[in-house]
């Protein structure tokens, strides 16, 4: 079934949500470093990180510690005390860290996987796919060892696998036969350094599969892969979902996700694309209340993507910038 189906069910179901204070407010977001964060000295990570406390940031989720495809090289932004700094700093202001591993953009390609084998037990040639998937757990090896040295920090919270997983490329037994057994290993992988440090894995949705398929999937690839946490990035800054299919997805994961196995949070997307290719700007605040009220329906506190990027306060040139705003409506609802 496709998109056609959940948009029908908007019309089914009402729309009640007011833009007025959220009912859960954010208690984490992501942040994402760069080639000049290496340069970037501890006063300004320390600053940075009390302006997010001062926001309600309890928790931060790096979104990775190494860029790019698999090469096999080091890994610069650990090697040279990059996010060393930034463990420190979200010490001093008494936020968690969570580590992401890498991120690469080229995840994305199209990758050959042959489903069709007649005995899916019989020997066959590598895919693309599952060539591409072992190199890749390879190099998570090598970056977890150069992160080790940090798990034992006091501000280390757990572990991100960066790979975000959505309800198109994992089409197929085969697939996500492949996909559950990479998750797996790289779960089990930090697991054997920090046996009880949590695993968080992000997913999304480009409204290809109803919302109780898209919920199954995520609950059995998070159950089988040993992930302890799925955030569900609501896509709406992406303009992957409509804010009115929000109450048709939250729900079906939340009811998916139930007390005893993996949890579940809603990631509310706090930009919106800009003119140029990959640029994005911050959102407007009435549409970031929005979402917020949406994401209270998973039950948790909602994480942002993310105020580091679209609402620090040391970026913005107006006083009603976002993170003024937001700033602004914490009081006022006395989150």
């Amino acid at each position: 079934m496709s998109r056609w189906f959940a948009l029908l069910l908007c019309f089914l179901v009402p729309n009640v949500v007011e833009a007025s204070c959220p009912l859960l407010w954010p208690s984490g977001t992501f942040l994402q470093l760069y080639e000049n964060d290496v340069e970037r000295s501890a006063d300004d990570w320390r600053a940075a990180a009390a302006r997010w406390k001062k926001l309600g940031v309890e928790e931060l989720i790096l979104q990775w510690t190494a860029y790019g495809p698999p090469e096999g090289e080091g890994f610069a932004l650990v090697e040279a005390g990059a996010v060393e700094k930034l463990l420190d700093a979200a010490h001093t202001s008494r936020i968690r860290v969570h580590l992401g591993l890498r991120y690469d953009p080229t995840f994305w390609l199209e990758r050959g996987h042959d489903e069709s084998a007649a005995d899916p037990e019989a020997p066959q040639a590598p895919s693309a796919l599952s060539r591409y998937l072992f190199e890749r757990l390879r190099d998570q090896e090598a970056l977890v060892s150069a992160l080790a040295p940090l798990a034992g920090h006091p501000a280390f919270a757990g572990w991100y696998i960066s790979d975000e997983i959505d309800d198109q490329r994992w089409r197929g037994a085969g697939r996500q036969a492949l996909l559950t057994n990479y998750l797996k290993k790289t779960s089990d992988l930090v697991k054997r350094l920090t046996p009880h440090a949590p695993v968080t894995l992000s997913a999304f949705s480009n409204g290809l599969l109803p919302p109780r398929e898209l919920a199954e999937f995520l609950w059995k690839l998070a159950q089988s892969s040993g992930i302890d946490r799925l955030l569900f990035q609501d896509g709406i800054g992406a303009h992957k979902l409509e804010i009115s299919e929000l109450p048709l997805y939250i729900p079906a994961l939340r009811e998916q996700f139930v007390e005893g196995g993996p949890t579940f949070a809603v990631i509310v997307e706090i930009f919106e694309s800009g003119e140029a290719p990959d640029a994005f700007i911050s959102a407007p605040m009435e549409r970031i209340t929005l979402q917020l009220r949406h994401a209270a329906g998973a039950d948790t506190a909602p994480f942002t993507f993310a105020l580091p990027h679209h609402a620090d306060a040391l970026s913005e040139d107006a006083p009603l910038g976002l993170a003024s705003q937001l700033l602004q409506l914490k009081r006022s609802c006395g989150s």
